[in-house]
């Protein structure tokens, strides 16, 4: 026979290893001809694997062994080295992940109140998980799921629910739902109410500044407003006539909540 240096017949794969699997152990492949028949050793993190360092670690043909894995110890990358006596092949690298989806906190969410015509975003704090899960929310009572339309928006990065334009119909109690993609394990949070606010629509706070001549009247409000409409003023100066303002140019800015509302002063109310 001729005698040749290890050549791979199977390399490594990526590996998700569900956390709740009755299965309890992962099996790493590798297999190389050669001859002289290849030996084998493997790479974790690129680091040699001390296969008597762990009860757990077995190694049968090239094949690599974990009993009991879990993700602090054996999560990570994985390369299959064949040996014989021309020579040492390296395998492409393998990850081992875990997939689980832990439970969401128990405790009582606040009810979320919001005036109606506003917009309202709706937290969905997801447990600890990995992989990627998905993000669906049911309205009221399962399996009624909320339709995403173009006043209602479920992002897949933090699961948060974004209602615009609230109408009386959306009071209701939301719940968030999560899957994982690998384990399809599903998970509900507690709900979250929503409901409206009937108190006054805003509060105004209104400053008179002068800078160099002109009166800008500042009319802050709480919380953030969308309005439209006229103000009007009326100036009380104890005097007869109205030429405490003669020759001075009025404006108005509004500001929500420590925000801008309008970007640019509006057009003088009143000049001389």
């Amino acid at each position: 026979s001729v005698d040749y240096g290890p050549v791979f017949v199977q390399e490594p794969d990526d590996i998700i290893f569900p956390t709740d699997s009755d299965e309890r152990k992962v099996a790493l492949n590798c297999e190389a001809r050669g001859n002289p028949v290849p030996s084998y050793r493997w790479l974790q993190n690129g680091t040699e694997i001390d296969l008597e360092s762990d009860y757990r670690y077995s190694l049968i043909d090239g094949t690599f062994i974990i009993s009991n894995p879990t993700e602090a110890k054996d999560s990570g990358h994985y390369q299959c080295l064949a040996t014989n006596t021309f020579g040492t092949i390296l395998s492409r690298e393998a990850i081992l992940q875990f997939a689980y989806l832990g439970n969401f906190s128990g405790r009582t969410r606040s009810a979320v109140s919001v005036r109606e015509g506003q917009g309202v975003v709706l937290m969905c704090s997801p447990p600890p998980h990995s992989p990627e899960i998905i993000y669906s929310w049911v309205f009221n009572e399962f399996p009624s799921f909320v339709a995403e339309d173009s006043r209602r928006f479920i992002s897949q990065e933090t699961g948060n629910l974004y209602i615009s334009k609230v109408q009386t119909s959306d009071v209701g109690s939301y719940i968030c739902l999560v899957k994982n993609t690998v384990t399809n394990a599903r998970v509900l949070s507690p709900p979250t109410p929503l409901t409206l606010r009937n108190d006054a629509a805003f509060k105004l706070n209104i400053q008179l500044l002068i800078l160099h001549g002109i009166v800008i009247i500042v009319i802050s409000t709480f919380p953030i407003i969308e309005a439209v409409g006229t103000l009007t003023f009326k100036c009380n100066s104890g005097r007869s006539d109205d030429s405490i303002i003669k020759g001075i140019a009025i404006y108005v800015r509004i500001f929500a909540a420590g925000m801008y509302a309008k970007s640019d002063i509006t057009r003088p109310l009143l000049t001389a």
